[in-house]
């Protein structure tokens, strides 16, 4: 429970490091925590809190604090990891499936590559499902499943409910150019250009001669949905 966390909290001091991870998730959320937060930095001036997890969601909740709000004008450092490469992808899965003793062609490794991209979560959940025992396309059905619908909760935290980022991020889906998405999206070229570098910071675009694409085909799947 929450009411635990926030108790136990509040027992620690300095020369602490307190890692959270996947933060995003947890139960409650984590803005009613901040305040806790705050009130520990203040006692406890060699306190470290380290949060791990989604990106679009930290970031918004914990390094964008300003104004009133009590994080504001907090150091952090952040630490911001880069999708794999195609062969770290392909020996991390490989690796993973050995060591559950899976049965696996070299075309099954190439088509979840190709299907999930090099996001290490994605990977790890269809490692996780090939472990149960599940078959090939079952187990990718269910990755799918599960991948999209955490891609599409992050997507709408890009958003924020503005209709035009939901426009533009379909249109990435497909790859547009920075003139078709300043004239669908009617926004100034500063909102725009704010928003596109936004998403290259987080890995989320690619751009590719004069087209902006989302780099994750996971991502590509789930911005239909929106």
């Amino acid at each position: 429970p929450t009411q635990v966390l926030e108790g136990l909290l509040r027992t620690i001091c300095n020369e602490t490091i307190v890692v959270f991870d996947e933060a995003q998730d947890l139960k409650q959320g984590i803005n009613h925590l901040i305040p806790v937060f705050h009130k520990l930095l203040n006692r406890c001036p060699t306190l470290s809190i380290i949060f791990t997890g989604s990106a679009i969601g930290l970031i918004k909740t914990l390094i964008e604090q300003k104004g009133e709000k009590p994080l504001a004008g907090r150091r952090h450092s952040e630490i911001i990891l880069s999708p794999w490469s195609m062969e770290t992808a392909k020996e991390y899965l490989v690796m993973g499936l050995n060591e559950c003793n899976v049965n696996y062609r070299e075309s099954e490794i190439v088509d979840a590559l190709n299907t999930l991209g090099t996001l290490p979560g994605w990977l790890n959940i269809y490692g996780i499902n090939r472990c149960m025992g599940k078959a090939y396309d079952i187990a990718m059905k269910d990755t799918l499943d599960e991948a999209i619908g955490i891609a599409l909760d992050e997507l709408k935290n890009i958003t924020e409910k503005k209709q035009w980022r939901k426009k533009a991020l379909r249109m990435l889906g497909e790859g547009a150019t920075w003139s078709e998405l300043l004239n669908k999206t009617h926004v100034s070229t500063e909102t725009l250009s704010n928003f596109l570098d936004k998403l290259k910071r987080l890995y989320l675009i690619k751009e590719e001669g004069r087209r902006y694409f989302l780099s994750d085909p996971v991502y590509r799947k789930a911005v239909n949905f929106l």
